[in-house]
């Protein structure tokens, strides 16, 4: 990711970067039905589809966790940082968990995700949008950490922050230790 950071702060100038935070592929595992989503699954990603054992299904949360931690020490540096250019995580994807359908807890609605059941379809896309749209809106230390399936709202600048939230308009310090961490977000089951 640096380098790819490091190209686009080196020429591109004026640019606010979204960096959105991966969303947990170990939710493959509950998504597989049907033939089509088992074969693509089993080559897509094996590693979270089936583990082989408990330890390679927490080794691959603490990857996941590991990477997100290592995006967020990089955007949270303050090397991407200026009055032209900021990169922001966006982080609606940390806590987010499956959609089910209204009204029935344990159905969930294979709608948002394309036939594979690894990639969201256009329904899931929009409303990942959304949710990437409002999390500009949210300043940096108070960004929404799920996605909301159902009724979600459009967040828009207010009078009093007619801006996308950076780290400068929304009073964050870097590499201060009581900075919080990805890690603080996570739900802990």
């Amino acid at each position: 990711m640096k380098a790819g950071f490091d190209i686009l702060y080196n020429n591109i100038p004026r640019a606010f970067v979204n960096s959105v935070v991966l969303l947990d592929v170990g939710l493959v595992q509950i998504l597989r039905k049907g033939i089509i989503s088992d074969l693509v699954l089993c080559f897509a990603c094996s590693c979270a589809t089936y583990p082989k054992t408990d330890e390679d299904a927490a080794r691959l949360v603490q990857y996941r966790l590991a990477y997100q931690q290592g995006l967020q020490d990089l955007v949270d540096s303050g090397a991407y940082e200026t009055d032209n250019f900021t990169v922001v995580n966006q982080l609606f994807f940390v806590n987010t968990t499956l959609p089910y359908v209204e009204g029935k807890d344990d159905v969930i609605d294979y709608s948002f995700f394309a036939i594979d059941r690894f990639h969201i379809s256009q329904k899931g896309q929009a409303v990942a949008g959304l949710s990437l749209w409002n999390s500009m809106f949210e300043p940096v230390g108070n960004k929404s950490t799920s996605v909301q399936w159902t009724n979600g709202n459009i967040l828009c600048p207010t009078e009093d922050s007619p801006y996308l939230f950076t780290h400068r308009n929304s009073n964050t310090t870097y590499y201060l230790p009581e900075r919080k961490l990805l890690a603080d977000y996570v739900k802990k089951d």
